[in-house]
């Protein structure tokens, strides 16, 4: 038996003198569960249209269903009036049901799925992903709502609403049926497709690399953001006729994306540049932060020890405006806010967070979609924070009353478990914590009486207010229950008057109470102080030193001359051109006079990984320093993407100097500065590529090569004297020395791209459109070496479908055997014939053997077709770039249909020529 304990809220008072954004996150009830809840896989359904239910995959293959309120009540789950239930451990494992899967499982969801008047219109589904197939799954029934194979895997699913949408040409519809339709979107390797209600697939699209996020905004459900492991960020539309796809824009991160969690609701509107979308998003490498369309908000990097684990953005304080829920691989939650990042409240687990997910407090499910965590009444739902060790940890949202209310831990606020009310000490047989909670800041006094239930007459209600919260605005006030004809009032007081008698018994405040500050600008202001008084101290200090200097004294101080100046510079290591011509590829520091760079601090402000080793920053120490250094500087992997270098540059008098001065300088990395212009009339029949993509002239000579010089800051304008000149370009790109060559005949009305690699074509091919405002473009696409590679590809795909069909069947036959074994072995143990005991265990143990390679044979042939589909997936997106628009979705669409069909031939002409060769 354990001691149920009151668990007084533990108020950050004291900490919030050092720390003014970090208090303590209490939670409001604390159970633990036999099984441990694997990361990624957990979500909340309302299976019977009633009532929530915690899922999450277990190990050995399981899925466990935990509902709380499934304790009380009738037949039909609803809880009874007077129902008593204990929050135990043993209580609370008591009413879990199991799901075998005997696989392992990659990918949990719940949610709606169809129409309205479906079936599943009005409870949720709950949705299984593994690395071969995705099920669909009936909890009330007991039955597979659709079983379907995804050899390409399953690494995320997510279920979105489709009501009224755009169609293919841009405007709006309204959907026919007059009803929303919900579909399962699943995304795999280097794809993300949808199913709906019947198991058919009504749309699919090619991406980067494996699909590791997905997330929807609501009520413009068209929209679409995922994230994948080359740390590509991609936002798209569906339209609601023959839901084609439009992309929207595309980000790049340095790392793998694990996590997306929208933040604010599309605008539903046809024009994509009028959007605004905002997201929290989170990566394998520890990063998490905020983007708002194509901008970066915030970011803050963690280390991949210490990586985000799970997301999810609540209104936890009740005040209107969401905050972001973070959970990390050390155990830590975080409460932080969407602007800024700044932690408001703090809490710390045992072990690894596995997720973060909404919960109704009394049962009943809000608006929206609980499973996903988007969506719902924010003020009827708690948080469930989750670790991998299965303890379950509940806060609560601020908004509500917290006398008598429910807690799905299964112990009722304000009951009686163990002869005790629960918030007082007592004896008892539960292992959940249930604690007396507030998070307006204010804890219960000493002298205070606990808030009770406000039904029983004559009883008083007192709660204390924290003086912090009064004075920095974070809620709190009056909070009385009175008797005859006093009034109640509750929330923040409305007169300064008001605010000074709440605030009384502050005692010390540090602020007047008539006084409101956000936290944020206390601490913005803090830190420019300690800033500012750091640097009048340097300063001083210098002053001192020079003075001993003019009188005679020997000065140690390493203080520079007050005209030193230092200046950057990019220059390429590939050759061509002027420095006006060329992209980087090194940095150039270097001072004015005999000043030295002992070293230098670069960070990118952008993200990408601009230094060797693939990271976003870097140190250099030099150990023989001089007036100039230079630091090698390796292309973004995205070349489209312009990015912005903050330098700090360490400058002494001598090398012998111990202290130094520091410069800050910000150096700006346009676009594309890795293609370095050549001189076209050096090159040779040699230097030419191979590969091409035709297509007709898009604009008029003049606008195109304006458009080369300010892209590539080449000088093709100075060629171009009439709308009959030829516009011919060539570039050479440091990241692999692969190369690129323009060419405009205005005679022919024909342009060309010639290139080493398709997607070096399709990334021009991409800028291009965009710069000269193209709505589409359609091409012809002749790459033979890749043509060849991709045809061993699909020859390679053929064979492993193949085998892996035989293996299956063989498999399937050994099964058999051993059933037939089993049967054998246990009818001679029952007779006590010995001899054919031992004999059929032997012949068991020998076909077990057997399946044992087998399986081993399987496993390998579909390591190797998941590689072989991955190749096909990227060669799709790669002839699908070469192209722009309505072709480009085109081409994607028909490749799909001729992958299915097997169609090797129709295959080859599609990327030839695009979709119009369907």
């Amino acid at each position: 038996r354990s001691r149920l304990r009151s668990g007084r809220v533990v108020q950050g008072c004291k900490g919030l003198k050092h720390k003014p954004n970090n208090m303590p996150l209490t939670p409001a009830f604390t159970f633990r569960l036999d099984d441990q809840i694997l990361e990624g896989t957990v979500c909340v359904g309302v299976y019977d249209g009633k009532r929530p239910t915690l899922t999450a995959a277990t190990t050995g293959g399981k899925i466990f269903m935990w509902d709380p309120y499934g304790m009380e009540g009738d037949g039909d789950g609803e809880a009874g009036a007077g129902a008593q239930t204990a929050g135990t451990a043993s209580t609370a494992n008591k009413h879990v049901r199991y799901l075998n899967i005997n696989k392992k499982i990659t990918a949990v969801t719940a949610g709606r799925l169809g129409g309205g008047a479906s079936e599943f219109g009005t409870r949720d589904v709950l949705f299984v992903g593994t690395g071969t197939d995705v099920l669909a799954y009936d909890v009330r029934k007991n039955r597979d709502v659709f079983f379907k194979d995804a050899p390409e895997g399953v690494t995320s699913l997510r279920t979105k609403t489709h009501g009224d949408a755009f169609d293919s040409v841009g405007s709006t519809t309204v959907n026919p049926r007059g009803v929303d339709e919900s579909i399962l979107l699943v995304g795999g390797n280097c794809s993300l497709q949808g199913f709906d209600s019947n198991g058919d697939e009504v749309f699919w699209t090619v991406a980067d690399d494996v699909v590791r996020s997905v997330c929807v905004f609501k009520p413009c459900d068209d929209l679409v953001v995922f994230g994948g492991d080359d740390g590509s960020i991609k936002a798209i539309q569906l339209a609601r006729v023959g839901y084609a796809v439009r992309e929207v824009f595309e980000l790049k991160e340095s790392h793998a994306v694990s996590h997306l969690v929208p933040l604010t609701d599309a605008t539903s509107t046809s024009n994509s540049k009028n959007q605004t979308v905002a997201f929290a998003y989170a990566t394998k490498d520890g990063a998490i932060g905020v983007y708002s369309n194509e901008t970066r908000v915030w970011q803050e990097k963690r280390g991949a020890r210490k990586r985000c684990t799970c997301v999810v953005a609540h209104d936890l304080t009740g005040d209107g405006a969401e905050e972001l829920i973070f959970g990390y691989a050390d155990g830590t939650v975080e409460a932080r806010t969407v602007d800024s990042g700044a932690v408001l409240w703090s809490d710390k687990f045992d072990a690894p967070l596995s997720a973060i997910v909404k919960f109704p407090r009394d049962g009943t499910p809000g608006e929206g979609r609980v499973g996903e965590g988007v969506g719902g009444n924010s003020g009827n739902d708690d948080l469930l924070a989750c670790a991998l060790s299965g303890e379950v940890r509940g806060y609560r949202t601020l908004r509500g009353e917290r006398g008598g209310t429910r807690n799905p831990s299964g112990v009722p606020f304000g009951s009686v478990v163990g002869g005790a009310a629960a918030g007082e000490p007592g004896e008892g047989n539960g292992t959940a914590t249930v604690r007396a909670y507030g998070f307006d800041g204010g804890d219960v006094g000493d002298g205070d009486e606990p808030v009770t239930n406000g039904n029983d007459e004559g009883k008083k209600g007192t709660k204390k207010t924290s003086k912090f919260a009064a004075l920095l605005g974070l809620g709190g006030g009056v909070n009385k229950t009175k008797t005859g004809d006093e009034k109640a009032t509750t929330g923040a007081p409305e007169t300064n008057r008001d605010l000074a008698a709440n605030t009384k018994n502050a005692k010390n405040a540090s602020l007047k109470p008539q006084t409101r500050v956000s936290a944020e600008r206390l601490e913005s202001l803090n830190a420019k102080k300690q800033a500012l008084l750091g640097e009048l101290a340097s300063y001083e200090k210098d002053t001192a030193a020079l003075d001993r200097g003019d009188r005679g004294v020997t000065s140690t101080s390493s203080a520079i001359p007050p005209d030193t100046r230092v200046f950057l510079r990019l220059q390429s290591p590939v050759g061509g051109g002027g420095d006006d011509r060329c992209a980087g590829g090194e940095l150039f520091v270097g001072t004015n006079n005999d000043c030295v760079i002992k070293g230098l601090i670069l960070v990118n402000n952008n993200g990408a990984s601009l230094f060797p080793g693939n990271s976003e920053s870097r140190y250099v120490k030099f150990d023989a320093p001089g007036r100039d250094a230079r630091v090698p500087i390796v292309p973004p992997q995205d070349d489209r993407t312009a990015v912005d270098i903050s330098v700090k540059v360490f400058v002494s008098v001598t090398v012998n100097a111990h202290s130094y001065h520091v410069f800050e300088e910000t150096i700006h990395v346009p676009s594309f500065w890795g293609w370095t212009p050549l001189n076209v009339s050096t090159l040779g029949l040699d230097d030419v590529p191979i590969g091409s993509v035709t297509f007709a002239v898009p604009a008029q000579p003049a606008r195109v090569a304006e458009w080369l010089d300010h892209t590539f800051r080449t000088n093709c304008s100075k060629f171009v004297v009439d709308d009959t000149s030829d516009v011919r370009c060539a570039f050479a790109i440091a990241r692999d020395g692969t190369r690129v060559i323009f060419e405009l005949d205005a005679t022919r009305n024909v342009a060309s791209i010639r290139a080493d690699t398709m997607a070096d074509a399709g990334v021009f091919v991409d800028a291009m459109c965009v710069g000269l405002e193209l709505i589409s473009l359609k091409t012809e696409v002749d790459f033979p070496i890749e043509t060849e590679e991709f045809g061993e590809v699909l020859r390679t795909v053929e064979m492993r479908d193949q085998r892996r069909a035989t293996l299956i069947a063989e498999t399937a036959e050994s099964s058999n055997q051993v059933k037939a074994l089993i049967i054998h072995a246990e009818d001679s143990r029952i007779l006590r014939d010995l001899a054919a005991t031992r004999t059929a265990y032997g012949d068991l143990f020998d076909m077990n053997k057997e399946l044992m390679v087998e399986h081993a044979k399987r496993f390998e042939n579909h390591a190797d077709l998941v590689g072989a589909l991955t190749q096909v997936n990227k060669m799709i997106q790669r002839a699908s770039k070469c192209r722009f628009g309505k072709h480009a979705a085109a081409a994607v669409k028909a490749m799909r249909k001729a992958v299915k069909e097997k169609n090797t031939q129709k295959l080859f002409r599609i990327v030839r020529f695009g979709g119009d060769a369907e």
